[in-house]
């Protein structure tokens, strides 16, 4: 970039350079503006990314840079993507999306709030709406609609979208994709650096 935040070009980084500019790929611009470039990558080349066309486009057009100085999650694996979301459970990563000059918009769920039976209890972790609590949760995140049975325990846990968990389980490291039902096996446990994956609609 140059001294008025006028993007020159979008290079590779080689670690040639003691600091750089790293891109995190978001953009923002118009939707004819966004069509129009991806019309011209494909006209020039299939193997053509977005940023590729970004690039040869510096010359002609005005792209400025804006300095972010935030959190950045880099996600690329299942092990990078199980950190990420537990980072979200410290106080400080939590400002980071309860920040009033940066509201977050998200598509919203005309669902009932969680609700905690028979001696359920959350501490340390995100509960979403639709939840029915049971059992006890420590230190996880649980999306829409879920269901805790009774003496469960879920710890360290991401439990995706309409997920039920049978009474009695103990899930300790585990990613839980949505729809998914864990009914029989009750006992299952991952490592923190390799969480144990449940796909999604399996009954396990």
């Amino acid at each position: 970039m140059n001294k008025q935040r006028g993007v020159l070009s979008i290079e590779q980084n080689l670690g040639n350079y003691k600091s750089r500019y790293l891109s995190l790929q978001t953009y923002i611009m118009s939707k004819e503006i966004f069509k129009t470039l991806v019309d011209e990558a494909q006209e020039t080349s299939s193997m053509y990314w977005f940023k590729d066309i970004l690039n040869d486009k510096c010359v002609d057009m005005d792209i400025r840079g804006l300095n972010y100085r935030g959190h950045i999650y880099v996600i690329n694996d299942l092990k990078s993507y199980y950190e990420s979301n537990m980072e979200f459970l410290t106080e400080e990563k939590m400002k980071d999306i309860n920040d009033p000059e940066w509201p977050v918009y998200t598509r919203t769920s005309d669902s009932a709030p969680a609700i905690y039976l028979n001696g359920g209890t959350a501490t340390g972790s995100l509960i979403s709406n639709g939840c029915e609590i049971s059992g006890v949760v420590k230190n996880s995140i649980v999306g829409r609609s879920c269901k805790i049975g009774k003496d469960a325990l879920i710890e360290n846990c991401i439990i995706m979208p309409d997920v039920e968990i049978a009474d009695g389980a103990h899930l300790k490291n585990v990613i839980v994709d949505k729809h998914s039902k864990i009914a029989k096996k009750k006992d299952l446990a991952g490592l923190e650096e390799q969480p144990l994956y449940i796909g999604r609609r399996e009954n396990v």
